[in-house]
This record gives C-alpha cells, sequence and structure tokens, in this order.
C-alpha cells in the first residue's frame, strides 16, 4: 500500500532524482516533448491563468512550465527535500509559494482562490484517502470558474489480478485502493462536477492511470463528463520520442 509515510520516505529520501525527474520523461523523447505533446493539449483551456497550484511537484519538472501560464503559483509537496529543492531551482522566480503539507492538507491555501489546480505523474501513487482529501478540500479552494486537472491510479479496476501485477512490477506503483469510478464519485459528493476522465494505458495494455478534470457547480466549465478508455496512450509517446529525434533540443549536438 503506498500510504502518506511510504511515499514521503521514498520520494523525501530514498529515490535519487536522477535527473530531477526528468529521467521519466526519456520514453517522449525529454520533457519538452511530453510537456508540449501531451500535457499541454490536454490542458490549454485552462491557461493561462491567475493563481495555479501544484500538488506534488517533485523537483519541479512540470513546475518549470506552469510557472508562465499562472501571475501566482504555489506549489505544495510533503517531501520537504522536494520542495527545497524547487526553492533553489527557481529562486529567481517572484511569484511562486513552497509549502511542506502532511501529504492531505492543504489548510494553507486560502478559500476560494485558485483558478487551476495540477498533478501529474505524482499523485498516482497516492491511495484513495489522500484522492478524496484533496478533492473535498478544493470544493472550498476553487473559485467558481476554476477547474483541477489531476493524473491518479486506475489500477484498482484489475484487483482481481493485483497479485501478478506486483510480483511483475506492472503495478508500476500504482495505488491499487483508487479507480476512476471512485474518484468520479467523490468529485459528485464533494458538490463539484467531474468534466471529463480519460483512462489510459502506462507501459502496458491495461488501463492503470486516469486523468480526471473537474470544476466548481456553476462553472464556465460545466457539462456533462466526457469519457474515454484511450489504449492508445503508449502509441502517442512513442510519436513524440520519433519526433524528438527530427526536433527536439537532444538531436542537436550541443556547442
Amino acid at each position: 500500500m503506498a500510504d502518506v509515510e511510504s511515499n514521503k520516505e521514498l520520494w523525501g529520501k530514498q529515490y535519487e532524482w536522477e535527473d530531477a525527474g526528468n529521467e521519466w520523461s526519456v520514453l517522449w523523447g525529454g520533457p519538452d516533448m511530453q510537456w508540449y505533446g501531451t500535457i499541454l493539449p490536454r490542458i490549454q483551456q485552462f491557461v493561462p491563468t491567475g493563481k495555479v497550484m501544484e500538488i506534488a511537484p517533485g523537483f519541479g519538472r512540470w513546475t518549470n512550465y506552469l510557472l508562465s501560464l499562472a501571475d501566482r503559483i504555489v506549489v505544495v509537496d510533503l517531501a520537504e527535500r522536494c520542495i527545497e529543492h524547487c526553492e533553489t531551482r527557481f529562486k529567481k522566480e517572484t511569484h511562486i509559494e513552497y509549502f511542506v503539507n502532511d501529504g492531505t492538507s492543504l489548510g494553507m491555501i486560502e478559500d476560494e482562490t485558485l483558478d487551476f489546480v495540477f498533478s501529474y505523474d505524482s499523485l498516482v501513487h497516492a491511495e484513495i484517502d489522500v484522492i478524496q482529501a484533496y478533492i473535498e478540500q478544493l470544493s472550498k479552494k476553487l473559485v467558481t470558474n476554476g477547474v483541477a486537472f489531476l493524473h491518479h491510479s486506475n489500477i484498482g479496476e484489475y484487483q482481481n489480478i493485483a497479485s501478478e501485477l506486483l510480483a511483475t512490477g506492472k503495478d508500476h506503483g500504482r495505488a491499487f485502493s483508487v479507480t476512476a469510478g471512485a474518484t468520479r464519485e467523490y468529485i459528485k459528493n464533494s458538490g463539484l462536477v467531474c468534466i471529463s476522465q480519460e483512462t489510459l494505458n502506462w507501459g502496458g495494455e491495461l488501463m492503470t492511470d486516469c486523468i480526471t478534470v473537474f470544476t466548481s457547480k456553476g462553472s464556465i466549465f460545466e457539462r456533462p463528463c466526457q469519457t474515454w478508455r484511450n489504449s492508445n496512450f503508449m502509441q502517442e509517446a512513442l510519436q513524440l520520442n520519433k519526433l524528438s529525434c527530427l526536433y527536439g533540443a537532444g538531436s542537436f549536438q550541443k556547442p
């Protein structure tokens, strides 16, 4: 079980962060290709905007891009080491705030102040109690037209083969208590509106992950939830990798 203390120990002490998190973008051909090819197209309706919060930024892989899309940005992580690295990395930026939390609390954020909430490739390791806690608090933190974009686990859909996935490493560290359906239910129960869910495969054929987008009731973005079981997500990554060989910064010899 990927509980809060286990995640704090892993990302705050054990993990080596060999390339500041960019090592997880290799399949895409690097973080630039992953951001501009995979992430930005999925959030472009909501940014640039006023105040943005990133949950679990790690060493700032995506913070680096969000900075130019926000008037103000807040990063919150349970690992003090991650926040310290971000403070050093972005020390020249004057519109960013940093907070170490307990893995569930957003008490440091004022109510009705967040225009956009973002978390990608981090909360996939968080169990359903953490997802629920964040959703419940975001019902108070988002402004009327505020939107949250959360990448989380959906591997709970495969409880019947959990032991096999764990034994073979095909769980990718995903939290088995989380499903797209459970997340959508917590959003509804918190008085928010789920506007899209994209379940997707990550490193295999199983739909182990989900990107959930939700907003406040009465928001200009409110609509019936659109869903997509995207079994070609890894193909998207591989195609971007090919493009990076032609056009990416890493394909040119450095002077």
